[in-house]
């Protein structure tokens, strides 16, 4: 792939490694304001007691207000906290963003480099199907010369009276199959769900591996 394509997995990787910094600093924050609830509810209490303490005479309007400052100040850490995952949400929106007006303005250059691309896989795969084919027409040829002498003497013998005409198997029919060794059978020619499991789960059938493996060995 070209410098395109490696701007545009950059830029796509940026947003992944942008959202996630953004996440890690909210999921901080968050744990922060848990912690200051729980001081803040634990206050809360305490300034209620004060209250009932200060009503009896138990405590002076001075011990109070120290008490109260201190709530106070766990208030304004809250608030502190919430307004910093406001902008934390807020920043994350506008840089991702950014980020993908950059891609917006790079696809339309990428896309042509993507075509290309694909253009060329089409091509080798296009040569795949050549040579595959290739392939069938000479193991068709050599098929057709080793079975040679015995289909002459076959049609000999029933030109001349000494066997009945009986059907002969074409090519494809007569190397369609393959028996394997654990006594099933494999077909031999590669059909449309052997082409879907290859391209899009990386997939062949296991027992052409299994075949192969068995025949290497003899």
């Amino acid at each position: 792939m070209g410098k395109l394509a490696d701007k545009f997995n950059g830029l796509l990787n940026k947003v992944d490694t942008t959202e996630l910094q953004y996440e890690k600093a909210l999921e901080r924050l968050q744990g922060e304001l848990m912690q200051v609830d729980a001081e803040l509810t634990a206050k809360l209490a305490d300034t209620r007691e004060l209250k009932k303490m200060i009503i009896l005479g138990e405590v002076t309007l001075e011990t109070f207000a120290v008490e109260q400052e201190k709530l106070d100040a766990i208030q304004a850490k809250k608030s502190a906290i919430l307004e910093n995952i406001r902008l934390t949400e807020l920043f994350k929106t506008e840089d991702v963003d950014s980020v993908l007006e950059e891609l917006k303005d790079t696809k339309g250059k990428y896309l042509k480099e993507e075509f290309e691309e694909i253009s060329k896989l089409r091509i080798e795969m296009m040569e795949a199907k050549k040579a595959y084919l290739q392939t069938l027409m000479d193991v068709s040829e050599r098929y057709q010369k080793i079975i040679a002498p015995d289909k002459k003497l076959a049609d000999l013998l029933v030109s001349k009276g000494k066997k009945s005409n009986v059907y002969t198997q074409d090519v494809a029919e007569a190397l369609n199959m393959f028996t394997l060794h654990s006594g099933g059978v494999t077909n031999l020619q590669v059909d449309y769900p052997m082409v879907y499991q290859a391209i899009n789960y990386k997939k062949e059938p296991h027992e052409i591996a299994s075949a192969l493996k068995h025949l290497q060995k003899k």
